[in-house]
């Protein structure tokens, strides 16, 4: 997979009790977009090389007021001054795994050369095509990772049951071009402007 140039991955996993799903193109220079959503709250995402913007709904930035200890006039203000626009991402947040895993085809499949002995159970297909199925531990996750059996091995579905952040990823469009356009500086607030 770290071989690749690009590939989509769509799914959904939980993180401290909230569910996420998301839907993304990946480039391996970097670059990426796509959406997730989160308790009805959805959010756009654009990186292109280190810069990486957001574009939330209302109840997004409601949300990520809230949870940053804003009162409730300070997060209607926020609201108010991100409505329609794209959000840049400080620097150190663009490549900090935490925050955008799925724009990065190495912090995403890097875990997996660390991981355990993994054990070959039955076969079976993966939107039509044979897969082979692999599954291990991590800790007190299972995880299983659906192989392709035919062509290239490339990973078609991975899902991770129980431990902290259990989920499912499906793989598609291996190597299919993947371009992405920064939004426009007049429709983007860097909040490294406001300071001073």
């Amino acid at each position: 997979m770290t071989k690749l140039d690009s590939f989509k991955v769509k799914g959904g996993m939980s993180t401290d009790g909230q569910h996420m799903t998301f839907d993304f193109a990946v480039a391996k220079k970097g670059d990426c977009q796509g959406t997730f959503t989160t308790g009805g709250a959805s959010a756009e995402i654009r990186q292109v090389g280190d810069a990486a913007c957001m574009k939330g709904d209302e109840k997004f930035w409601q949300r990520m007021g809230g949870e940053g200890g804003s009162s409730s006039k300070e997060t209607d203000a926020l609201v108010e001054m991100l409505k329609g626009r794209w959000f840049k991402m400080p620097a150190q947040d663009a490549k900090a795994d935490d925050k955008f895993p799925f724009c990065d085809i190495g912090t995403m499949f890097e875990k997996d050369e660390k991981d355990g002995h993994l054990t070959r159970k039955a076969n079976t297909e993966v939107g039509g095509t044979p897969a082979v199925t692999l599954t291990g531990k991590d800790g007190a996750a299972t995880q299983t990772l659906l192989v392709a059996a035919k062509g290239e091995p490339y990973a078609l579905r991975m899902t991770v049951e129980g431990g902290k952040e259990p989920g499912s990823f499906d793989f598609s469009a291996f190597d299919e071009p993947v371009t992405v356009t920064a939004p426009p500086a007049d429709d983007v607030m860097d909040p490294e402007k406001l300071k001073g």
